[in-house]
């Protein structure tokens, strides 16, 4: 906390969003142990800590106070009922947090637990008593609009062209932030064509791409950029070049699908990036070849999207099927898909040309039933994404210096 004390805000926001993201890892911290009783609080109560084990954060506030027991036992409910989200919570945890002799201490900390999974109070306490002191908040890590790229509006002849840059959307401003440059990615080749970005947590990737059309000139490398640590890394190199691919995120692992490969060849090559160990593997090829399609996942599966097919890859079976050749959606005059994201359980499609949005569910085996028009837009948009939970989305300009809107589904 030391950044606190001196006022070093920035340092300050840093050192937080760190521990907050790597909270597996700072748990294990003794400097932990030091934190006052509002720090803790606050800390372990941020909806923002990624964590998907309560369980955790019982054991830390637990060893907190037990480090000293005589002054902080007192804090022990407060604690217990602000920073944990029990309705996340399994029966095999409840039983582990029943196991602690510390909570046994607490009968109304126990009788709220109990209330959370239905079952019956102890020593005579009800339920009802305490359940309006539970928290309900479950943990949401936040999401951004970013831009990550050129602007072909404006070009430098100066290379690498300080164009080139990851930019944050800041709603406040109505404006984008520069975050830092993007030079590392675009040398030794300036691929600057039909490479592609996806986010996996708190880092940027971006992947493949050709310096000009026919040049033969690709960026093989894999660029990952840690947008806590602010620093560039080459990944494993792709497999093979190529450009206007899809890219797909499933678990901790991107999906790179399609595109052009050399001599301008289509091809049907899908592989697949393991973010835990840094490898590439093989998957089975599409059974059309596609370019410049658009790829989600839900469910364990990847939908590819481009105009009248949609294909879909079992990751159990590592097989490629055609769930649908002939899309209500297409029957539209210019229909094409510019982008898709999972909400849900369902995808929002944004279709190219015709300006339509369409919901798009899986789950549903008669297609005329499974898609659902939106809306229209005014005019044509080049993507869209999910913020804010599922009722906002924004839709992005063809350029950097174009307005974000956003709909209400």
């Amino acid at each position: 906390m030391l950044a606190s004390t001196l006022f070093m805000t920035d340092l300050y926001d840093y050192c937080k969003a760190y521990a907050l993201w790597y909270f597996n890892q700072v748990a294990d911290n003794e400097d932990l142990l030091d934190l006052t009783f509002d720090e803790l609080k606050a800390f372990l109560s941020d909806r923002r800590l990624n964590t998907t084990d309560e369980l955790l954060v019982f054991r830390t506030l637990v060893k907190w106070v037990e480090h000293d027991a005589e002054n902080r036992s007192k804090n022990f409910e407060s604690l217990f009922h602000s920073c944990l989200c029990l309705p996340s919570l399994g029966d095999e945890q409840i039983q582990v947090l029943q196991s602690f002799e510390l909570l046994s201490k607490f009968p109304k900390c126990l009788s709220t637990l109990l209330s959370s999974c239905g079952q019956p109070a102890r020593n005579g306490l009800q339920n009802d008593d305490y359940k309006g002191e539970m928290r309900v908040e479950c943990r949401e890590i936040p999401k951004a609009l970013l831009w990550v790229g050129g602007d072909k509006s404006k070009t430098s002849n100066n290379f690498p062209s300080p164009n080139w840059s990851i930019m944050r959307w800041d709603p406040p401003k109505k404006g984008y932030i520069k975050i830092d440059d993007m030079y590392p990615v675009k040398t030794p080749v300036e691929a600057d064509m039909g490479y592609r970005v996806c986010t996996l947590g708190v880092e940027i990737y971006v992947l493949g791409g050709e310096a000009k059309l026919g040049s033969n000139k690709w960026q093989m490398n894999t660029w990952s950029y840690n947008m806590l640590r602010r620093k560039w890394t080459m990944k494993a190199s792709l497999l093979e070049p190529r450009r206007h691919h899809a890219v797909c995120v499933m678990d901790n692992d991107i999906y790179v699908i399609g595109g052009f490969t050399k001599h301008r060849i289509i091809t049907s090559s899908v592989h697949c990036y393991h973010s835990d160990n840094d490898s590439w593997t093989v998957c089975s090829d599409l059974i059309r070849p596609e370019f410049a399609a658009t790829a989600t996942s839900v469910n364990h599966r990847v939908y590819l999207f481009k105009t009248l097919d949609i294909q879909s890859y079992n990751l159990n079976t590592n097989q490629w099927t055609i769930v649908t050749s002939d899309v209500p959606p297409a029957k539209t005059p210019g229909f094409t898909v510019m982008s898709a994201i999972t909400v849900g359980s369902i995808i929002i499609i944004q279709g190219g040309y015709n300006n339509m949005l369409y919901q798009y569910d899986p789950s549903v085996i008669d297609q005329n039933e499974a898609w659902t028009c939106l809306g229209q837009y005014k005019d044509v948009f080049g993507s869209c994404a999910e913020l804010d939970g599922p009722d906002q989305m924004f839709i992005c300009g063809l350029g950097p210096d174009q307005m974000f809107l956003w709909f209400r589904p």
